[in-house]
């Protein structure tokens, strides 16, 4: 019962967490620089509010441990800079449903580098991954602006690709954190937060005339603080149940829930209508991220 309420609760944090995240890029996200200053705000306020979620225990530092989130801290920072990038020249729902396949670089990795199996099944999966970025590439959508016929491609793929592959190597190293010290879950979210906000300290220097054009706009640090609440409740949902229910089961699963409920949030609050080819390319990704995860 637990595991349901947390999983609906996971379903509605991935949703909303795409809409405050596409708003804040409509707001004010325009340029790679622009997209730097929201990543860094991003962590900032992933790193406040982690302490106002559960676990509520004492936390503990550990040097060795730093490697894993100093790691994901890069991998964080080309994630969301082109994810954002990715979000002002694509739909919300389909740029999800392609990210959703991060769970395909943990797979290679373990098979290329650490001499693990890959199942037939795992094989099929990534070549409906191969169709179904065809199939969503050669669709097309509208939203409250109007139809976008044909802007599914060139920049917008390269931008989703590279956000996804990114994510999944965060993945691996996350996954290696969690196996060194399982005890460090909610520690290993706060580090790699920090990181990121000291790495991003020059930065916010350089471009401190943006970043107070930034911190006037409420709007804008409202979305910005709901994308870091919602985004932690999502990560301490993982962290909660990635050592203790199969990969199989979970991975499947909340792949599914991301890109059932960013479907519903982009239609329901950008007026997201996408093309049958598009609608079939998304059906494909759920089979496809049932089929990597046995």
């Amino acid at each position: 019962m637990l595991f349901a309420v947390m999983m609906f609760i996971l379903f509605i944090a991935r949703g909303l967490n795409a809409v405050f995240i596409k708003q804040a890029q409509e707001d004010q996200v325009k340029s790679f620089s622009d997209a730097l200053l929201f990543t860094i705000l991003f962590a900032f306020f992933q790193m406040v509010t982690i302490f106002l979620l559960p676990p509520y225990r004492p936390l503990h530092f550990d040097w060795v441990f730093l490697i894993y989130p100093l790691l994901f801290s890069v991998f964080f920072f080309l994630c969301y800079i082109l994810m954002m990038k990715a979000l002002d020249t694509g739909p919300v729902g389909i740029s999800n449903a392609i990210f959703a396949f991060y769970v395909i670089i943990p797979i290679l990795a373990g098979f290329f580098f650490f001499h693990e199996g890959i199942s037939l099944w795992q094989i099929f999966g990534i070549v409906l991954f191969v169709a179904c970025v065809i199939l969503l590439n050669f669709g097309s959508y509208s939203d409250k602006n109007g139809p976008k016929q044909g802007r599914l491609s060139g920049k917008w793929f390269l931008y989703i690709i590279g956000a996804t592959v990114a994510s999944g190597l965060s993945t691996l190293v996350s996954k290696f954190a969690m196996a060194a010290a399982p005890e460090m879950d909610k520690e290993y979210l706060l580090y790699y937060n920090v990181i990121v906000v000291l790495i991003g300290i020059p930065i916010l220097l350089i471009r401190r005339k943006k970043l107070t054009q930034l911190m006037k706009s409420l709007r804008f640090l409202g979305v910005t603080l709901g994308a870091a609440v919602t985004q932690n409740v999502g990560n301490l949902i993982f962290v909660m149940y990635v050592s203790t229910v199969s990969a199989a089961t979970l991975m499947p699963l909340m792949g599914v829930l991301n890109i059932v409920s960013v479907l519903i949030a982009g239609r329901f609050f950008f007026k997201e209508k996408i093309s049958k080819t598009a609608y079939v390319g998304l059906a494909l990704s759920v089979v496809a991220i049932v089929l990597l995860n046995l």
